[in-house]
């Protein structure tokens, strides 16, 4: 059995049989794809909790130990920062939805250190973007782009640009929405939330996080992430199953037009951790060689991760995915809205300067893309990735 399938198995409910067929060899594989999958602290605990976590070489366990704890302190500080900002934020009567990773760690995993977490993602009121920013001024955070008005209205993304904490080495993103090209009512979604008791913040409901969770993996990353992401899924699911309205769920994914990617995803992660779905999922689950041909191409890319997905980026482009030539593609990106590209550049939209910066779009697009647009054309395995990213992509964006 290869490395992978042995992962995998590792958090089944019996890990014992699996953990008896490891060789001291195979160890080191596995432990190398734990970290690269961000999901070793969580291997850790889960065989401690099986009481299997004797069973393992002693170097082994120590590499997972080290995970577990630093992950630990890790998410601590990350939370005490979230808590510094939100009691911020509250001053200046800013509400706050902790998103991801940080509901993840507090609310929905068994122990605050099992869920790997990069940066902080805040979500504020659209129309109080601007005060929460300056907010985070106050506060220490830098960052690298000029911020101007448009990017404080977020017209063309649904967050602003990373910020840093360079004393805390924190990495903070400003959200007005979940997510573009979606019909996603933000009013709703805030009314849905639920605060944290004793904080000054709030939570999405069941039902809006594991919508928001089944997006961020299909819609928004195009299935280029990390087993990290189906596991939060799979907690959800062995945590949360019974707290979930299940038909408010799925007429949530349906009016925000996700239903297709929230099934795929849904499907990926049953098979994954050997779960069954709830019956008002597995009624309406596709079982076709479609449905099959996405899933594998989803989970080749899941296998392929390696630290981040800006390595995807190729396929995941306006340039490359969609089923047009690709001049007219480079054409479209190149004679955007003088207003998107006033928010690239950082440039005032009602001035003249705006319009030499077509040039520079030129130069920029040729500079970011032609290489890679050669090996998409030649490289074998560059050609096969974005053949697999616009099956993906047409299924969920098609009509």
């Amino acid at each position: 059995m290869n490395e992978k399938n042995l992962l995998l198995q590792l958090f089944s409910a019996e890990p014992r049989a699996t953990l008896e067929d490891i060789t001291e060899t195979q160890w080191s594989s596995i432990l190398e794809l734990a970290g690269k999958q961000h999901v070793a602290a969580c291997l850790y605990h889960h065989l401690q909790e099986t009481g299997t976590l004797g069973m393992i070489p002693e170097d082994a366990k120590e590499a997972l130990f080290q995970a577990f704890q630093a992950n630990t302190f890790r998410n601590m500080a990350l939370i005490a920062e979230f808590r510094r900002i939100t009691e911020a934020f509250s001053k200046q009567e800013i509400p706050v939805i902790g998103l991801k990773g940080l509901h993840l760690a507090e609310k929905i995993y068994p122990h605050i250190g099992l869920r790997y977490l990069r940066d902080l993602d805040v979500l504020v009121p659209a129309e109080q973007m601007e005060s929460a920013y300056r907010a985070t001024l106050a506060l220490g955070y830098q960052c690298e782009k000029v911020i101007t008005k448009q990017d404080l209205v977020a017209p063309h993304h649904h967050h602003l640009h990373q910020q840093y904490h360079p004393d805390k080495a924190i990495i903070l993103e400003l959200h007005g929405y979940l997510i573009e090209d979606k019909n996603i009512e933000m009013r709703e979604l805030w009314e849905n939330a639920s605060p944290f008791e004793g904080h000054h913040y709030r939570y999405l409901d069941s039902e809006d996080l594991l919508l928001h969770l089944c997006m961020h993996i299909s819609y928004s990353d195009l299935f280029k992430i990390d087993l990290r992401h189906y596991l939060d899924i799979y907690m959800m699911l062995k945590n949360q199953s019974e707290k979930i309205n299940w038909e408010a769920f799925l007429v949530r994914a349906e009016k925000r037009g996700l239903t297709k990617g929230v099934l795929l995803v849904m499907q990926i992660t049953s098979e994954l951790f050997a779960c069954k779905l709830p019956e008002q999922l597995q009624r309406i689950v596709k079982d076709d060689p479609g449905q099959r041909e996405r899933i594998n191409h989803a989970v080749d890319f899941m296998w392929q991760y390696d630290k981040s997905s800006k390595g995807y980026n190729a396929y995941k482009s306006r340039v490359f995915v969609p089923d047009e030539p690709i001049l007219r593609r480079l054409v479209k990106r190149i004679f955007i809205p003088k207003e998107e590209l006033s928010f690239y550049y950082s440039l005032d939209p009602d001035s003249w300067r705006v319009y030499p910066y077509y040039g520079r779009r030129v130069y920029d697009l040729f500079q970011r893309h032609f290489f890679m647009l050669i090996r998409t054309r030649t490289d074998s395995r560059q050609i096969e990735a974005v053949d697999k990213t616009r099956i993906l992509h047409r299924y969920l964006f098609g009509n």
